[in-house]
């Protein structure tokens, strides 16, 4: 589901990149230290995504914008050209090629659930969830993996590695996949146009609406 594998992209990639270990702090501390320093996050994206059994399922690249607290452009330029837009109230899935256009309601109730609005989150579901170890290698990169505690979560372990205070890699391990993820052209808490998190739909667009019937779903039409 690309709900699930992007969303928790978007939050890792949130990490701030800039700030220094400190051994006062657990893994834990350290972790959510970095993600409340962060207001805005913008890279260029490389991915791969393999199978349990180490097979290539797919390539691609893209970038990215997020500006806190709800905001995300996500573009994927590789293989298929692909645009996820959210400005806090709406969310707009993009196919060019197929000239559609998918519209949902964002919702931070359903949202919340995801692994990415909780790790976004930086109360006491991280912790709860996840188990967090801080490492360095011999390559002089900080590493942080987090595994799930219990069987039930989605996104079973996250691999989080940066270098010389910038992120550079980001692994997604489900039940049956593997995503990797490589970043360059980091930017932190730089100036961002708000208007490049809302989007206007191109003219002759096939239009899927949800968010008309979620919204009167709620209102028990």
């Amino acid at each position: 589901m690309i709900y699930i594998v992007n969303y928790i992209i978007f939050a890792c990639i949130f990490l701030m990149p800039s700030v220094t270990l400190s051994s006062q702090k657990n893994d834990e501390e350290q972790l959510q230290s970095w993600l409340k320093q962060i207001s805005s996050f913008e890279a260029k994206f490389t991915q791969s995504t393999y199978d349990q059994h180490q097979g290539l399922i797919s390539k691609g690249s893209g970038s990215l914008q997020y500006k806190r607290p709800n905001l995300v452009r996500w573009i994927t330029d590789y293989p298929v050209e692909q645009h996820i837009i959210i400005n806090g109230q709406k969310i707009w899935i993009y196919d060019p090629d197929l000239e559609q256009v998918l519209v949902d309601n964002y919702s931070s109730a359903s949202l919340s659930t995801s692994p990415l609005f909780m790790l976004m989150d930086t109360g006491g579901d991280l912790i709860t969830l996840y188990s967090i170890q801080r490492s360095l290698d011999e390559d002089k990169k900080t590493n942080f993996k987090l595994t799930a505690k219990t069987q039930s979560e989605s996104i079973r372990e996250i691999d989080i590695s940066f270098l010389a205070g910038s992120l550079k890699s980001l692994s997604i391990h489900t039940y049956d996949q593997v995503s990797n993820f490589f970043f360059i052209n980091q930017s932190v808490n730089s100036m961002m146009d708000t208007s490049n998190f809302s989007f206007k739909i191109p003219p002759d667009t096939d239009v899927i609406d949800r968010s008309i019937s979620r919204e009167r779903e709620e209102a028990g039409w």
